[in-house]
Formats: structure tokens, sequence, C-alpha cells
């Protein structure tokens, strides 16, 4: 994805440093080297997943990486990253506040493969040793993104199931119904068939007479 144009200040420096940063991340992550992040991390980094997940230093998140992609029976075998500059960071002193987009590319071990635009709201700090992440907040759109689109046809497709499923047994009930009504309405208290009263009504009024 294009950055945001490199903007021409007094901070250009710490800007192309910020670029060169997220490179070397996004590379490492991208040919799955975790341990090419832990420079570029501070040790009390906090991250918050796009699964709401909130890990707190280096070692929580890259537990939290395994349990997803290199354990046995973990979700996915694989995904990818691709993130830019959504505007140019924002200083303030030391610390600079990072926009980013990224088009991440799961894939899961049930073989399906979801792309999921993602927002960051990154926070770095420069240091002796250099620019650490300090903080990073991931989001994606909860309306329209393929995981909730994917659950919403799960959703209908029940709804659809459930509603002839409705229809089916409503109409065996009406038909059980409206024979049991037929059956009331042709039979007498005692048992009688409307013929039966008929006769016994015609065989009364002849020994009356």
């Amino acid at each position: 994805m294009p950055h945001a144009p490199v903007l021409d200040d007094e901070r250009r420096d710490d800007r192309l440093a910020l670029r060169a940063m997220l490179q070397e991340i996004t590379e490492g992550i991208n040919r799955r080297d975790w341990d090419s992040l832990t420079p570029w991390l501070d040790r009390d980094v906090q991250v918050t997943m796009i699964d709401c997940a909130t890990l707190r230093g280096p070692e929580a998140l890259m537990d939290y990486v395994e349990s997803k992609l290199e354990r046995f029976g973990s979700v996915l075998i694989g995904f990818t990253v691709d993130p830019s500059l959504a505007a140019p960071a924002v200083f303030h002193g030391e610390t600079a506040i990072v926009a980013l987009q990224s088009a991440d590319r799961f894939h899961f071990r049930n073989g399906r493969d979801l792309t999921v635009q993602s927002t960051y709201s990154a926070a770095m700090v420069r240091k002796e040793s250099g620019w650490k992440l300090v903080a990073l907040h991931a989001g994606v759109n909860a309306f329209a993104n393929p995981i909730s689109d994917q659950k919403q046809l799960w959703l209908t497709g029940g709804m659809v199931v459930a509603g002839l499923a409705g229809l089916l047994v409503g109409s065996i009930v009406g038909a059980g119904r409206g024979q049991g009504r037929a059956r009331e309405r042709g039979a007498a208290p005692g048992g009688e068939s409307g013929s039966g009263r008929a006769y016994v009504r015609q065989f009364g009024r002849g020994r009356e007479q």
C-alpha cells in the first residue's frame, strides 16, 4: 500500500528513520523472523491485536504469535502484512504518533484465506539506541470485513433454514388441526356420526306419530 508523502520539514530525518523501521518490522513479520523484531520493541511495549488481546512486553507478544501460528492445532498457518503510513507522523518531542493502514492476509489451517483491511495506531519513542515501538493498537471495521461478512452469511443461512423449518412444521400442524376439526364436526358428543344423529331424530319422530 502506498505511503503518505514525506514532509520536508525539520523532522524529515526522523520521518525517514520511522519508515525504515516500519520496513524492517514488515519484512521480519512476513518472513516469520520473530527475533528480528526484538531490537525495535521497547521492553514495556503494549500491543492490542485485532481480536482485542492486549499483550504487554516482547515475551507476551512472541507467545501470542506462537499460539496463533506455530503450535500444533493453531488457528493459522501463516499471515502477511502490508502496512503503510496513512498520514504523516505527528511528533510530540521525542514521541511519534503514527497512523497505519494495512492489507493483512490470514491463511487458516482449514484452507481458507482472508484479507482484512486493518488500521493501526502506533506510538514510537526515540531513545539512546534509536526509535522503539512502545504501543500499537490494531483495529478493523466491525461492520464491513470478511470475518463479520462470513458470520452474517452463516446467520442469514441459519435464519432461512429456521424459517423453512417453521413453515414446514406449521403446515404439518395446521393440516393436523384441520383434519381434527373436520372429524369433530362429523362426530356427535357420544361418538355418533352426523348421519347417525339424523337417523335417531327421524326414528324418534316416527314413534311419536
